[in-house]
């Protein structure tokens, strides 16, 4: 399954995309998400897991290329790309690739052509290992599984209630099992732009409380690196 998120003040074009999705034929699962602003996508990838995000350059609330930078200085590796009802110059171009756009088409978008894109950008990410934003592939009997869209988790089949943030702590670890993840990234995505007055010292309470609610079976997956960051590190089940 292909998760999207379509970013466009337009709902017009989450429905068009919809349609194409469901007579495409010869083409994986697609599933399509949308938000009418930029505010409301960064929130959204936040909550949850996209392998492709594609976002309209002129946007109400905010640029496409601003989003485009900020939804990767937030962490997300994912496939980006932009659509845009202007002609792009050779200057538009570099100004896309260097806010992070792996790709952008004219609008309207040709939705054959479109989901061939979706399809091929997808592919890429999985193939070069980016996937800074891929869920393991656990399943609810593996050592240890966290839900994609709820805050409870599974440790050898027994499954933990977790509070919100520590489902978001959690969650911001499991998508990158096995890698550091700075603690600016972990409090983005615990809270956003609007962090607690001393964020560290919340970060390491509610890792005490996180490790607590998952157990002597599996607390010690997730590691503490010191200025690197924190890591959950799954092979130690």
């Amino acid at each position: 399954m292909i998760r999207v998120l379509l970013v466009d003040d337009e709902a017009s074009e989450a429905r068009m995309l919809r349609r194409a999705v469901r007579v495409a034929r010869g083409v994986p699962a697609i599933h399509v998400d949308d938000c009418r602003s930029a505010r409301a996508a960064l929130k959204r990838v936040r909550e949850r897991r996209f392998e492709v995000v594609i976002v309209d350059r002129g946007l109400d609330d905010m640029d496409g290329l601003v989003f485009g930078r900020e939804l990767r200085r937030c962490g997300y590796s994912g496939g980006l790309m932009m659509l845009t009802g202007r002609f792009m110059l050779a200057e538009d171009e570099c100004d896309a690739l260097a806010a992070g756009f792996d790709d952008y088409l004219r609008k309207p978008a040709d939705v054959t052509v479109l989901l061939e894109r979706i399809v091929a950008l997808a592919r890429r990410t999985a193939a070069s290992g980016s996937a800074g934003d891929a869920e393991p592939d656990g399943q609810p009997g593996a050592a240890l599984w966290v839900s994609p869209d709820a805050p409870e988790a599974m440790v050898f089949a027994r499954t933990v209630k977790l509070t919100d943030l520590q489902w978001k702590l959690l969650h911001a670890l499991y998508r990158r099992d096995g890698h550091a993840v700075r603690r600016e990234t972990i409090v983005w995505e615990m809270w956003g732009p609007n962090p607690p007055a001393a964020p560290g010292d919340a970060l390491r309470h509610h890792l005490c409380q996180l490790r607590k609610a998952l157990g002597v079976d599996a607390k010690d997956l997730i590691e503490t690196l010191g200025e690197c960051g924190l890591r959950l590190d799954t092979s130690k089940s």
